[in-house]
């Protein structure tokens, strides 16, 4: 195989596996977990924040804030010092859906990668961790 076959290969791993360990969870949807995991990372945010962090527009944004809100997941919270401003913050029920999501994941993993011996399993984590520093430096060049 060349080498854009093989890259090839990888993205489609990529896919079936995100594919594969993502289910919805409390009938939270895969971006919708993200926006949460990425404002409970981050403690309060600005929609546009948000939108920022998850790489999507203003508006998609916002869709996803409201849905989030009108299923109690996460809070709005006017800022205290600029009432034009308001944040967002994970609810409490947010955080037991986040929890629940961190669980299902875990669990699916460890089946996922069950066949892998303990040296192959060694060699996944190193290259992943080599291809993921990769990708943050590629993101701080941007």
């Amino acid at each position: 195989m060349s080498r854009d076959q093989y890259i090839q290969s990888i993205i489609q791993s990529f896919i079936a596996f995100r594919k594969g360990l993502v289910k919805d969870v409390h009938g939270v949807s895969h971006a919708q977990t993200d926006a949460m995991f990425c404002v409970f990372e981050n403690g309060s945010l600005t929609v546009g924040e948000l939108a920022q962090l998850l790489h999507i527009t203003p508006g998609a944004a916002t869709q996803l804030t409201d849905t989030l809100v009108k299923a109690n997941h996460i809070e709005r919270v006017p800022d205290s010092n600029d009432k034009r401003i308001t944040h967002i913050e994970l609810s409490d029920e947010g955080r037991k859906v986040l929890e629940d999501a961190k669980k299902q994941k875990l669990e699916k993993l460890q089946k996922v990668l069950a066949p892998l011996t303990s040296d192959e399993l060694k060699t996944l984590a190193n290259l992943l961790e080599k291809v993921s520093k990769s990708v943050q430096l590629d993101k701080k060049g941007e």
